[in-house]
């Protein structure tokens, strides 16, 4: 899992693992879709809103945040199984 608070070693592990195939599924919060690297061979996006602590309520993604997510999907690139998932 990749999140805001991870350890840069750590994540660095990680990504590393995932682009190994060693990980076949990462998962990680809505905000880190900004800031990831990798390509996957599927995206699962676990729910369309997320809570904005400013406002107090959920508030949809934007088009945008969900083409950043969905664009993290490629066939061309992978033959084996990988799977990135935002919750």
């Amino acid at each position: 899992m990749i999140y805001e608070g991870i350890d840069e070693a750590d994540r660095e592990i990680v990504d590393e693992l995932f682009q190994a195939g060693a990980i076949q599924i990462l998962v990680c919060t809505y905000k880190m879709s900004w800031d990831l690297s990798q390509s996957s061979y599927c995206v699962m996006i676990m729910d369309t809103t997320r809570y904005d602590g400013q406002e107090k309520r959920y508030v949809d993604y934007t088009i945008p945040d969900m083409l950043q997510m969905v664009g993290k999907a490629t066939t061309t690139k992978y033959s084996n199984s990988k799977c990135l998932v935002y919750w």
